[in-house]
């Protein structure tokens, strides 16, 4: 439901900026990327209850060592969920704590809401200059034509971004904040990790440079390198 509401007030942004029929090409790419990345997220979060709990039943045979294998560590939704904590709480990841693991589902719905979001008309398209031909232009209207579109594109490059419309950055605002109202599962690496025992118990077989672990004494969660 909210994927649908997302893309209902992307189109209605579209509409009140009268751009329905030149909508920039990246934003529906961005907008469908991000809807597969959080559904596969989802699946994979939808199946550590059981991966878990058959993870339990073969450890305490005690003749079995488990194996998980995952699509994805989650790594880059999870440091943009990180860096955005700390700005918000004015902080270093090494001395933040944390109530709960941190979601890269809600990071990858946070992410295409607040970098693609409409808010701004587009800024003009830069036009396509040609390139110098190898033995020289072969007329003067060319040349001319040549240093039209390069002093064209300067102009475009140096000109300030469009200004927010408020009434659609307060519509970006509001979504961004339904966010935070979901029940969200946490990144599932982290997840197992954590209800295994921690790293005591897990190897953790990643390229991934950071996690979330629990801290056994205080019960917080802290990103450790």
């Amino acid at each position: 439901k909210w994927w649908n509401n997302l893309k209902v007030m992307i189109q209605s942004s579209l509409d009140f900026m009268n751009l329905t029929h030149s909508t920039p090409k990246t934003l529906w790419r961005a907008y469908w990327s991000a809807h597969q990345r959080f559904f596969r997220e989802m699946c994979i979060c939808a199946k550590i209850d059981e991966v878990v709990k058959q993870a339990k039943e073969y450890l305490k045979k005690g003749d079995h060592a488990v194996i998980i294998g995952l699509q994805s560590t989650g790594e880059a939704g999870l440091d943009v969920a990180m860096q955005d904590i700390c700005q918000e709480m004015n902080t270093s990841m090494e001395d933040l704590e944390l109530p709960s693991l941190v979601s890269t589902c809600a990071s990858i719905m946070t992410n295409i809401v607040r970098n693609h979001f409409p808010v701004a008309l587009p800024p003009p398209e830069e036009p396509k200059i040609p390139p110098i031909p190898p033995n020289g232009f072969g007329t003067e209207f060319d040349r001319a034509e040549y240093l039209r579109l390069t002093a064209l594109a300067g102009r475009i490059k140096s000109m300030p971004p469009p200004a927010p419309i408020p009434e659609l950055v307060e519509r970006r605002n509001i979504i961004l904040a339904s966010i935070q109202n979901l029940d969200l599962p946490p990144n599932p690496l982290d997840d197992i990790i954590d209800r295994l025992g921690g790293v005591e118990n897990v190897a953790e077989l990643t390229g991934r440079s950071g996690r979330i672990l629990r801290n056994a004494q205080t019960g917080k969660y802290h990103y450790v390198k």
